[in-house]
């Protein structure tokens, strides 16, 4: 982030935050307190987003949903992708994006 705004001081920065993954879940607890941390920090400045990949990927009993990764446990497949394109594509500045993509 110093060296964006050293030289563009006004581009805005979007933070995807962490996302929770099967394989990692033991780790959970530290995720959610570092997303919280980086959150709080971006909120400081309005030329930084924070983007909250995290909750759209868990399931209805606040799991990860588990058809959304790869077979590593770790990875997305397209249906994990297709919940980030959903969940960032709002944040996008474009309006000339190529057709199919601004579902």
């Amino acid at each position: 982030m110093g060296k964006i705004r050293a030289s563009q001081p006004e581009t805005p920065i979007a933070y995807i935050s962490i996302a929770g993954n099967p394989k990692r879940w033991a780790q959970v607890a530290e995720v959610i307190r570092a997303n919280a941390l980086i959150e709080v920090f971006t909120k400081q400045n309005e030329k930084l987003l924070f983007i909250d990949v995290f909750h759209p990927m868990l399931g209805p009993d606040g799991l990860p949903t588990p058809e959304i990764f790869a077979a590593d446990r770790l990875h997305m497949n397209a249906a994990g992708y297709e919940i980030w394109r959903r969940t960032v594509l709002p944040y996008l500045p474009r309006t000339d994006l190529p057709q199919g993509l601004e579902k």
